[in-house]
């Protein structure tokens, strides 16, 4: 089972449920220690180093462009170099990056540093997420959809447990620290995928790119360009649950950081609990349809018009709970529709390129979000029901889209098995 370079995915079903706890306990961990400074670069570049406003936004920023991009070649890289090595090297360099960040706030380094580290961390640990998510496309279709859930689980943990680790440690031992400790798990998490993950698929280099009707030049079924514009769109609506919620709290309904907190962490806890079942009883990879995900674009418009008439807690928490439900319903389901239509050559070019087209939106959300609410200003609730309409559009988009990708795939699939690895 162990042999380097190995091509044949896992059949047993124990060792593929071994291997997704050991994936899981990977992401977790390096999403722990990036959650852990994810909020506070931001306060420590404002607070200590004095940095004004606009020129944090750009760390931000460069942080999502950076990442769009290492999404597209980083899924080619994992195609070739192969899933465990990519992910051994994420890790790793987010390692490095880590440790040089705590020197810098040791040595009182310029702010520069800063400015050019923090993405750079910030695109190598979501390559590793790449990575594992391409090695777990590589399963068997009943396989599949458990395994994203689980990883998405593990990600969603991790920025549940982070930034409560975060503030404690600043509180106690400074803002080095939250850069040590990041280190630390995430070499953690780097041994942890060396050691125990124990197949390294890489298919790219035996097969020539697929020369099939219907195919874009980077290799991406043409019918599947719209759907990709809808997954951006979603996760545009998605995004408005992180930074433009937390931003509405604090300055339009007054809420405390502890009352912030808890409706995230609801979040969060809603997904681990969730995400899992929910992906198993919709079923995409059993029959694939697009009508379960756009009742989740539904559910999330129905929950963003519920926060824009909230005013207080008990009402959030409620709202919150219909947005995580749709996010729940949109984010690995769609994820498990792209991996479908991929070969087990191109599993990473298509992570690849759904990371990007996700990041990219819950980019745009972060500053978008923030912006419309500051040209509301009293009205800012107003901002919710603009979402809400997105949302709705992308449920109608996916609603029409259905039969077209359903017809499509079923084309596809007649003339070759491009849902598991060759058996050969």
């Amino acid at each position: 089972m162990t042999v380097k370079g190995q091509l044949q995915p896992l059949a047993d079903p124990n060792d593929v449920a071994r291997e997704n706890y050991t994936i899981f306990t990977a992401v977790t961990l390096a999403y722990t220690g990036f959650s852990t400074s994810f909020p506070f670069i931001a306060v420590f570049l404002l607070q200590v180093k004095g940095v004004p406003v606009t020129q944090v936004g750009i760390i931000y920023l460069a942080s999502g462009v950076l990442g769009i991009a290492g999404q597209i070649v980083g899924g080619r890289l994992s195609d070739v170099l192969g899933t465990k090595t990519l992910t051994v090297i994420g890790l790793s360099v987010s390692t490095v990056f880590y440790a040089l960040l705590a020197l810098f706030v040791v040595e009182d380094s310029p702010v520069f540093l800063y400015m050019i580290s923090y993405p750079v961390l910030s695109l190598f640990n979501n390559l590793s997420q790449l990575a594992l998510s391409s090695h777990v496309s590589d399963r068997q279709k009943g396989q599949m959809a458990s395994g994203m859930s689980l990883l998405y689980v593990g990600v969603n943990l991790g920025f549940t447990i982070g930034p409560v680790s975060g503030g404690f440690l600043i509180a106690y031992y400074g803002y080095s620290s939250i850069f040590v400790f990041g280190a630390v798990v995430t070499l953690v998490s780097a041994v942890v995928a060396l050691m125990k993950i124990k197949i390294n698929p890489k298919y790219a280099l035996r097969f020539k790119d697929d020369k099939r009707p219907g195919k874009f030049s980077l290799g991406l079924e043409r019918g599947l360009f719209p759907f990709f514009v809808l997954i951006f769109i979603s996760w545009l609506a998605i995004g408005y649950q992180a930074i433009p919620l937390s931003v509405f709290e604090s300055q339009f309904l007054s809420l405390s950081s502890v009352k912030i907190g808890i409706v995230l962490t609801t979040n969060g806890l809603l997904i681990t609990v969730l995400q899992v079942p929910i992906s198993r009883a919709m079923g995409i990879e059993r029959r694939m349809r697009l009508f379960p995900i756009a009742l989740g674009s539904v559910l999330m418009a129905a929950g963003f018009v519920a926060i824009g008439r909230a005013d207080g807690l008990i009402p959030l928490l409620i709202a919150i709970t219909l947005t995580t439900l749709g996010e729940i319903m949109v984010a690995v389901p769609t994820q498990v529709v792209a991996t479908l239509f991929s070969r087990e050559h191109n599993r990473g070019r298509y992570q690849g390129f759904y990371f990007a087209f996700s990041r990219a939106g819950i980019s745009l959300s972060s500053y978008i979000g923030p912006l419309l609410f500051g040209l509301l200003i009293s009205r800012a609730f107003l901002g919710w029901y603009v979402i809400a309409a997105v949302s709705l559009i992308s449920a109608l988009g996916y609603y029409a889209l259905s039969p077209v990708i359903e017809k499509e795939y079923n084309t596809i699939n007649s003339g070759a098995d491009i849902q598991g690895p060759s058996r050969k």
